[in-house]
């Protein structure tokens, strides 16, 4: 992976954390090697705003198969994407992306969002450390 594709990546992260400080207390979700947050239903119109400025590509449960293969595959992995579920992502052109499951739970009254590195293409073998960034941007 390119050292500009590390940078971009970094800054979507910072910025993400930075955009929603005091709001989103992030640890690590082992299962599925992402940093995980979770809030309330009332917060999560704030909080959405704030991720879809970093994270503007959105699928949902109607048009998740029309994502880029590795969104997609990522959305296969982690159970689909029901109604009221989507994933959100930086731009799917580039080799390496953020991705973030936005999942409602506790019948409504609860959302989390779990943010996961995932490249594509040239950048696959740089999967391991991209996520172990990600672990440390996240749950320093």
């Amino acid at each position: 992976m390119s050292e500009g594709q590390w940078t971009q990546v970094e800054r979507a992260c910072r910025d993400l954390i930075a955009g929603n400080a005091g709001r989103l207390r992030w640890s690590w979700d082992a299962r599925f090697n992402a940093a995980l947050a979770t809030f309330t239903a009332a917060e999560a119109p704030d909080i959405l705003a704030s991720l879809a400025a970093s994270l503007p590509s959105r699928w949902d449960h109607a048009n998740v198969g029309r994502a880029p293969v590795a969104v997609a595959k990522l959305a296969d992995g982690i159970g689909g994407v029901r109604a009221g579920q989507f994933i959100l992502s930086t731009d799917p052109a580039q080799d390496v992306l953020v991705v973030g499951a936005w999942w409602p739970w506790g019948g409504g009254l609860t959302v989390s969002i779990r943010l996961f590195p995932l490249a594509s293409g040239a950048a696959v073998a740089s999967q391991e450390d991209l996520a172990a960034a990600f672990r440390g941007w996240f749950c320093p």
